[in-house]
């Protein structure tokens, strides 16, 4: 059965890398550069980045507009 990515719950890999983009905003109140994440997980490339990045929006865990990437909003 093939499911839509956004009703399944997030792989283990992207929840780490949630976490870590959360906290990084936390701390320094900007979200990490991809290149910043590729040296946190040990990416060989920043398209491994931004390939994760664009997961987590496609899960709406993340958004995407032309200023980059941004934490959702919660109300």
């Amino acid at each position: 059965m093939n499911t839509h990515p956004i009703t399944r719950p997030p792989t283990l890999r992207q929840r780490e890398i949630l976490y870590y983009v959360t906290l990084f905003h936390e701390i320094h109140k900007r979200l990490p550069s991809t290149r910043t994440l590729q040296q946190a997980f040990g990416f060989k490339s920043q398209n491994a980045a931004v390939c994760h990045l664009k997961a987590l929006v496609r899960r709406k865990l993340l958004n995407h507009s032309k200023g980059g990437y941004s934490l959702p909003t919660q109300n």
